[in-house]
């Protein structure tokens, strides 16, 4: 075919130089059916056809990615060991872009999690009057239905549909999801006669009409901890949540259209680290109180007045409102980190591995929050005031036979060795270094962030409950892919300008 293509072009070249216009065309037509990826004309209004750039990956690009998710904390707690039955709901709308002229793909991810386990914390009349922290592990698994469109108008309206149906209302998160629940719940939503399916209306449990594209199910271990650290005399606390997990899954993709039917394994872990410096508002206005007794009261008075002016009739505040103002609450700024890899191997209906597959997942922010503290129940609420996302996404087609020979090489010298010696590093490094030496493609979408996180709980002697709210928004701001020898280069089919 080299041959070939040589030959053509000198051929048109000779041609080009020394006849006529109509012959020319004429044996420029006939030669071009030999070779079109040289730049011939194709019909009348169309585009030459051009070879493409062999390292440009061939998937589509994720652009934009909005994401809700609702979870409900049942704890039985003891003086220092506690027991932890934990259950959520994700929701998830994703735009791809496909590029050269095809329409973009939407996405809605549906999923839902459980898992059970305890945690450990410092006891509340231990010496360390100045830590409140604890750990937590839990065995967690999820399930997961993916749902595809080709227009965003239907896409929205299917997401908001089911944002208010799974996520709605947080009692229903917390029955449908909770393992403590969830299974009874689950045997109502199937009693017969329609009696099910009512039930499950009501709850947010019964699927969408439409059958999902995708679907995968995973299993692992969630794990955390948290702490609220006073450093000593200063008016100051670092306040922190943090959490990571390792699981390992299936995931399904289904035949539609000219896409066949696959299978991917896959393994994934990931960790956040969040931690905030906070102005302890209760240290400081007891402090306040020390020198000036009356001027918190005066302070709230004021409030009260000036709420009684603006609605026309006596205002008081409530009581625990009050006890809030003048006592535990807090103010502070943040930063939060995340970090997660996905590793998968694909085969397709015949059990034969077609691709491989790593998603590196980075996102970065700083956040302001405020926290508040009544009695037994207690709050709080961060806002990303500026972020940043990076998704890089390396793939290896194993029908080829240069990627195949590469991933074999891989698994000789570097996996095969690092099991042997048990260090979980060297496949790691070595993987992103056949990538940079050139092998299947690499490509990276960096997005603006945006995360805001609520958390509420109440706790007693005995039990207690933690709900938490999320929602996360990336939009894409540059896209690349990684060409040997050059380094990265604009990746124009994502149409960020």
């Amino acid at each position: 075919m080299g041959v070939l293509a040589v030959a053509v072009a000198v051929v048109l070249g000779l041609v080009t130089a020394g006849v006529n216009d109509t012959v020319r065309d004429g044996v420029r037509r006939e030669l071009c059916k030999l070779s079109p990826s040289l730049g011939c004309p194709g019909p009348p209004g169309t585009q030459p056809v051009t070879m493409g750039d062999p390292d440009e990956p061939g998937g589509a690009c994720l652009t934009n990615l909005h994401s809700r998710y609702g979870e409900f904390t049942a704890i039985g707690n003891g003086r220092i060991f506690s027991i932890l039955s934990d259950g959520g709901t994700q929701l998830q709308l994703r735009r791809y872009v496909n590029g050269n002229g095809k329409p973009d793909t939407w996405q809605v991810w549906d999923m839902s999690w459980m898992d059970v386990g305890g945690g450990v914390g410092i006891p509340d009349k231990s010496r360390l009057a100045f830590l409140n922290a604890g750990a937590w592990a839990t065995a967690e698994g999820s399930k997961a239905e993916i749902y595809e469109f080709d227009n965003e108008k239907e896409a929205r309206e299917f997401y908001k549909k089911m944002e208010n149906y799974r996520i709605g209302d947080p009692i229903k998160v917390a029955v449908r999801t909770n393992p403590l629940t969830g299974p009874a719940h689950w045997l109502a939503g199937h009693l017969p006669f329609g009696i099910g399916d009512r039930i499950g209306d009501q709850i947010g449990a019964n699927e969408p009409d439409r059958k999902p594209a995708q679907e995968y199910w995973d299993g692992g271990l969630y794990n955390g901890f948290y702490n609220d650290i006073q450093l000593g005399p200063l008016p100051l606390s670092i306040v922190g949540k943090n959490f990571g997990t390792t699981s390992a899954g299936v995931w399904r993709t289904y035949a539609q259209g000219d896409k066949k039917e696959n299978t991917t394994f896959y393994f994934q872990g990931s960790q956040q680290i969040m931690e905030s410096a906070e102005a302890d508002i209760d240290t400081m206005i007891k402090k306040a109180k020390k020198r000036f007794p009356n001027s918190v009261q005066n302070r709230i008075s004021d409030v009260e007045r000036q709420l009684a002016d603006k609605l026309g009739t006596t205002m008081k505040l409530p009581d625990p409102v009050k006890r809030a103002i003048a006592t535990d609450s807090g103010v502070g700024i943040g930063l939060r980190g995340t970090g997660s890899t996905w590793i998968g191997i694909t085969v397709d209906e015949n059990g034969k591995p077609v691709e491989f597959t790593q998603i590196d997942d980075k996102q970065g922010s700083w956040h302001l929050r405020a926290d508040l503290d009544v009695g037994p129940a207690s709050a709080w609420y961060q806002n990303s005031q500026e972020g940043f996302r990076e998704r890089t996404t390396k793939v290896l087609d194993l029908t080829k036979p240069e990627d195949k020979a590469a991933f074999d090489r891989y698994l000789k010298t570097s996996v095969q060795p690092a099991a042997a010696t048990q260090n979980p590093i060297k496949p790691f490094r070595d993987l992103n270094q056949m990538f940079l030496d050139g092998a299947g493609t690499m490509s990276t979408v960096n997005f603006d962030n945006e995360v805001s996180t609520f958390n509420a709980s109440i706790g007693a002697v005995v039990v207690g409950g933690e709900w938490e709210y999320d929602q996360t928004t990336s939009t894409a701001t540059d896209a690349s892919y990684w060409k040997p020898g050059t380094g990265w280069v604009k990746w124009d089919k994502c149409g960020l300008g």
